[in-house]
């Protein structure tokens, strides 16, 4: 008769000391990677926003359970999505200090010298959205940004050298304020085939500039506030998909009422401040009733029935 003592199964894992020591190693390396980012985001933060900078991005939580900011890091900082310097002294360092929030997607500075500033935002890798207002940009600044997906761009009131804006091909929306804006310009935007909305405001702009814009195959949304043009330049958008159309206080007139009945995708159109008399109105509503169009509220009035 055997008296051997029958064999306990065990149920739970066996670890030898080295694999937990591994473990408990690669834990600490971890921990200490996440403690060093928000240290250095933090640092980037204070720098920036003692330069300067205001950030930007959706709420986030009032309160971080203190088992998720140790695994996570400070969640305040990966929520920013946006900064906007104001009338500060930027330095390339400083810029260079936003790299410490790879998630921002929206940077702008006014008043603010950009010359160098522009390598480091260029690295963002969401970059996207870019507002310069009131500064000098050479064309060297605009080389610093190739090879960037913006698809948002706002130019405000800059001293502009002459640059090609095709560099930007993945451009969906584009705002250009100033007298910098002239048809030179726009040479580059007319190479823009994802281009969506053209804003153009107190600009140089003529009607010759803006006939070649006409073939772009996104453009659906054209505004040219204060834009010096009589509208001659809309019978070349007859085929357009422009939908939205706004033309207030330009010198449109009664020459141009043929060319935007014309334009057959035309749903919404801001004519205040125009040269048009009632009769071009009147005109306008008799044909294009599909048009939802906007007046001086005076001379809308005007133009009601009975009056």
């Amino acid at each position: 008769m055997s008296n051997a003592t029958p064999s306990v199964r065990r149920w739970f894992p066996q670890f030898s000391l080295r694999l937990l020591l591994i473990a408990t190693a690669l834990c600490g390396v971890l921990l200490v990677f996440v403690r060093q980012r928000t240290e250095s985001q933090h640092h980037a933060f204070q720098k920036l926003t003692a330069k300067g900078f205001v950030f930007y991005g959706p709420n986030s939580p009032s309160s971080q359970p203190w088992l998720d900011r140790l695994y996570h890091g400070d969640k305040r900082y990966d929520a920013i999505s946006s900064a906007f310097a104001k009338n500060g002294k930027i330095s390339p360092a400083d810029t260079s200090s936003l790299l410490a929030f790879p998630q921002l997607d929206s940077v702008g500075f006014k008043s603010t010298p950009v010359r160098g500033l522009l390598p480091s935002i260029a690295k963002l890798p969401e970059l996207r959205i870019l507002h310069i207002e009131d500064a000098r940009i050479t064309a060297s600044d605009f080389d610093d940004l190739r090879g960037t997906h913006l698809f948002w761009l706002a130019l405000t009131r800059v001293e502009l050298e002459p640059v090609d804006l095709s560099s930007f091909p993945d451009l969906q929306y584009l705002e250009l304020v100033g007298p910098f804006a002239n048809d030179e310009l726009l040479k580059g935007v007319a190479k823009l085939s994802k281009l969506e909305l053209l804003y153009l405001y107190d600009t140089r702009i003529t009607d010759a500039g803006l006939a070649k814009l006409a073939h772009l195959p996104a453009l659906c949304n054209l505004w040219l506030s204060k834009t010096p043009i009589n509208g001659s330049c809309f019978q070349e958008f007859a085929d357009s998909d422009v939908t939205n159309l706004q033309l207030n206080d330009t010198n449109v007139d009664s020459s141009a009422v043929d060319h935007l009945i014309g334009m057959r995708k035309l749903k919404s159109l801001e004519l205040k401040g125009t040269k048009l008399a009632k009769e071009d109105r009147a005109k306008l509503k008799r044909a294009r009733p599909d048009i939802t169009q906007t007046f001086d509220p005076l001379l809308e009035h005007e133009s009601q029935p009975g009056d």
